[in-house]
């Protein structure tokens, strides 16, 4: 869904990072389950979604 999303919203950076691997950002940003998308502008969180539903879902969520 995310490589759907990339493809489609051209101007969003969109990153994948493995939690097994980078145990500390599931600590920094207080994941609670995977999968996790996060929204960060600045730096700073701004949200995070858990449950994808549907590409037309995502799409609202990063627009």
């Amino acid at each position: 869904m995310l490589t759907v999303a990339e493809a489609m919203l051209p101007g969003v950076t969109i990153g994948m990072s493995n939690l097994n691997y980078m145990p500390s950002k599931a600590e920094v940003f207080s994941i609670e389950s995977v999968p996790c998308l996060i929204e960060v502008k600045n730096g700073e969180m701004v949200k995070k979604l858990y449950a994808f539903h549907s590409i037309e879902h995502v799409l609202e969520e990063l627009r």
